[in-house]
């Protein structure tokens, strides 16, 4: 994987223990590359990741282990709902 970065580079892992209320990834962090995210390898569960509705239903699924890039500017417009971690980096 190759990740261009400019000035700044973020990193975190982000846990949500309710299987029902999506949980932001950060509160305002600006990418000028996106962001890869990364369910966690120990996640027991399916997560979901997507936009401020997101549900088990219109998320998309990332199994334990399981990662995507997202193209977005702002860390603040990605959610994900589902017991279990997610890590990510971004810049």
């Amino acid at each position: 994987m190759t990740i261009n970065v400019g000035s700044r580079l973020y990193n975190n892992v982000v846990t949500n223990t309710s299987s029902v209320t999506p949980v932001q990834l950060s509160s305002n962090q600006e990418l000028k590359f996106g962001v890869t995210v990364l369910a966690v390898s120990a996640n027991a569960q399916t997560i979901y990741v997507g936009n401020s509705g997101v549900t088990t239903s219109n998320g998309f699924p990332l199994a334990a282990g399981a990662g995507m890039t997202l193209a977005v500017d702002n860390l603040s417009k990605i959610y994900f709902v589902g017991s279990g971690s997610i890590r990510y980096i971004g810049g």
